[in-house]
């Protein structure tokens, strides 16, 4: 690991919510993330986070205290 990476618990990049959020979207928000950060064109996990939060964003826009509260943090 080079100098200018990030280290959040010992890992490059982290993915949390500020505060605490309903399971039910928290599961799918997980599931499509992952499914996103792992595909081969995807560039980096907070471009994962970004497309997952804006496709949940578009679903229920009149719901920000749903898809606000993620954010990432590292690399």
């Amino acid at each position: 690991m080079s100098a200018r990476e990030s280290v959040v618990a010992g890992f490059p990049t982290a993915v949390g919510t500020l505060w605490k959020i309903d399971s039910t979207h928290a599961n799918h928000m997980t599931r499509d993330f992952y499914r996103r950060a792992t595909a081969t064109d995807t560039p980096s996990a907070a471009s994962a986070l970004h497309d997952r939060v804006r496709q949940l964003r578009r679903r229920i826009p009149d719901r920000p205290h749903i898809w606000a509260a993620y954010v990432h943090a590292g690399t």
